[in-house]
């Protein structure tokens, strides 16, 4: 049995992780270096500068553009793209499900205490494409270069996306000006089509927070590889599976269907269990993430003819 889990419901459970950098010798106590390479890294993208030409990071142009919106109960990612020298904000259209009509509000936050509150226009693509397109007031981001297309994306190369999980700003770096979204990598898997529809496939771990946020690649066409938006993140494929217990078993008393049905585990100490089902389930989330292609957004702008504001 399986089924879709949209990416703005919020959880309640964190799980930290650990980054473990491998530094040499620098006469720097351990537990200071990852703060001093993170001051270089945020002090590299206030100043604009791309580290590392040609390396596959995420640069400005992009972690600029991303911000957490709330709209309601509803919190996720969206951005911003320029389309004939006009800016309008995407995100995922079940992030904003809350909002009726061809106008509505929506929160933008800069980082934890610092939030704006604008009304926009809001554009839908038809089902099954989970794309919004709001259109601000006035332009909301910076206007660094980011094409919104896919030429020179080719299927088995990596991708990010990035996104404010669980809406927690204490997954982000800040600049010292705002919030920058939380990076993931994925591999891009497959593009499959859906009556009208394409869905991205991409190969890596999406969370509930990422809604709306971008799916961003280097073309592999152009030198240096620029930075371009393929798509926007819809949610993820999860699966339910059986909750199994346990009961320790004898080695003798083993059969070769226990064996055939793999029921049968080994500990750590050198005994054996034999698993059985409860009768309970459990969601799982395969890392299978889904994402719709930035055309159709650009294919409802300009059909649309609603103007967004003039990029500078």
């Amino acid at each position: 049995m399986r089924r879709f889990m949209n990416c703005h419901t919020l959880a309640l459970e964190e799980k930290s992780s650990r980054l473990q950098l491998g530094i040499g010798s620098t006469g720097m106590p351990a537990t200071m270096r990852p703060f001093f390479w993170a001051l270089i890294a945020t002090l590299l993208l206030f100043l604009g500068i791309e580290p590392m030409a040609g390396a596959d990071l995420v640069s400005a142009n992009v972690l600029k553009r991303v911000k957490r919106i709330v709209v309601g109960q509803s919190s996720g990612t969206a951005f911003t793209i320029e389309v004939d020298g006009l800016q309008y904000i995407l995100t995922a259209k079940h992030v904003v499900a809350g909002l009726q009509g061809n106008k509505g509000k929506i929160e933008i936050y800069e980082d934890k205490d610092n939030k704006k509150e604008i009304t926009v226009d809001i554009l839908r693509c038809d089902d099954p494409i989970d794309i919004a397109v709001l259109v601000p007031p006035a332009q909301v981001t910076v206007n660094f270069p980011l094409p919104p297309e896919m030429k020179g994306a080719f299927v088995s190369q990596e991708m990010f996306f990035v996104g404010f999980p669980f809406g927690d700003f204490g997954l982000t770096t800040h600049d010292g000006q705002s919030a920058i979204g939380f990076v993931r990598k994925a591999i891009f898997s497959a593009q499959v089509g859906k009556g009208d529809a394409t869905i991205l496939y991409l190969d890596g771990t999406n969370n509930p927070g990422f809604s709306g946020g971008p799916v961003v690649y280097k073309d592999l066409n152009i030198p240096n590889g620029e930075m371009k938006v393929a798509g926007v993140i819809s949610g993820f494929r999860n699966d339910i599976e059986e909750v199994m217990k346990g009961d320790k078993i004898e080695r003798e008393a083993i059969t070769q269907d226990d064996l055939n049905r793999r029921v049968i585990r080994r500990l750590a100490d050198g005994s054996f269990i034999k698993l059985s089902p409860t009768g309970n389930y459990v969601v799982t989330n395969t890392g299978v993430v889904i994402a719709y292609p930035i055309e159709r957004a650009v294919e409802l702008i300009k059909r649309s003819g609603i103007k967004g504001p003039q990029a500078q």
